[in-house]
Formats: structure tokens, C-alpha cells, sequence
């Protein structure tokens, strides 16, 4: 993996929180299918006081979520950028 976010993204590996690590089962696929990843886990806000965005690219917002019934949605949208 080479990515600038590869030390946060390992440690989202290892996380004992089911949601860590399936953010960075997506953010390693979004990098192996030759995607740039701009940020990972980036608070937004003083002190992430609005809240995070899980990935980004250059051409996409992700948010990677689990919902009650164990099913995977991404959310995905254009980046104003």
C-alpha cells in the first residue's frame, strides 16, 4: 500500500471497532482500484466538532457505514472541488 494515510489506515485495521475496520477494508479498496485517496478520517470542524468524513477523493466524498440489519452502504458524492 503506499498512501498517505497508510499509518491510519492500518490502525483502522487493528481498531477493535467493527466500523474502523470497515473503513479501511474501503479505503484499501478504493486504493488498489487506482484511486488517489486525499484525505482519510478528517475531522471537520475545531476539534471535529461537525463531525468526519471517513474518504475522500479527489472526485468523491465516502462515508462508509453499517446499518442494524449487518448490511454495507457507502455514500458517495461529488466533491465540490
Amino acid at each position: 500500500m503506499s498512501s498517505l494515510f497508510e499509518q491510519a489506515i492500518i490502525n483502522a485495521l487493528n481498531s477493535v471497532n467493527p466500523q474502523k475496520v470497515l473503513e479501511d477494508k474501503v479505503a484499501n479498496a478504493i486504493i488498489r482500484a487506482g484511486f488517489d485517496l486525499v484525505s482519510f478520517n478528517k475531522t471537520v470542524g475545531l476539534n471535529g466538532e461537525i463531525g468526519e468524513i471517513d474518504m475522500e477523493t479527489s472526485n468523491a466524498i465516502i462515508e462508509v457505514g453499517k446499518s442494524d440489519s449487518s448490511s454495507t452502504n457507502l455514500y458517495a458524492g461529488k466533491s465540490s472541488a
